[in-house]
């Protein structure tokens, strides 16, 4: 269906700011100019639960004091389809190198004091993943403990006939 890509983002950072604010984490997002295109086809849930995944994530294993930074960008467009790119960088725990070949594994957690006393079942990760292969996406993340950790999905989509028409009328000379 179409959707605002924009306001999916923006409001899975707002759903979630009363939580980052809580624990002293601060949620910063760009001002989303490099989103050519707000309205494109595709699952606007799916695409919002893979956002609050990942935020809440950066939120919830974060120290007092941290941030959690969301920026956006291009990586394709042409032929009416855009590929955006979605990087979350946190200041949280951050993760060993022996997680991270796990990480997107089913009920897999970090054997870490700080992170087990933590609410979770490890399924965040493993769902969030399936997500974005069922979009035809790609997610990646770096991370370096008690430093933080990076994800970064691509997802592709169509972009909305009626968004791609106003856009062009915007950039047409008068």
């Amino acid at each position: 269906e179409s959707f605002d890509i924009v306001e999916t983002l923006s409001d899975s950072i707002e759903m979630l700011s009363t939580a980052a604010k809580d624990r002293g984490v601060r949620i910063i997002d760009d001002d989303y100019e490099n989103i050519k295109y707000r309205k494109v086809i595709g699952s606007p849930s799916h695409v919002r639960q893979v956002f609050t995944n990942i935020i809440s994530n950066a939120v919830k294993y974060n120290k007092m004091g941290g941030f959690v930074e969301v920026k956006t960008s291009v990586i394709g467009d042409s032929e009416g389809k855009v590929t955006y790119r979605f990087t979350f960088s946190d200041t949280g725990l951050g993760m060993s190198d022996d997680f991270l070949k796990k990480i997107f594994e089913p009920f897999s957690r970090e054997e870490d004091e700080n992170i087990i006393k933590r609410p979770g079942s490890g399924l965040g990760m493993s769902i969030v993943k399936e997500l974005v292969s069922l979009m035809d996406g790609s997610i990646s993340v770096i991370s370096e403990k008690n430093v933080g950790s990076v994800f970064t999905v691509d997802l592709p989509f169509v972009v909305e006939k009626d968004d791609k028409d106003d856009k062009a009328e915007e950039d047409a000379p008068l």
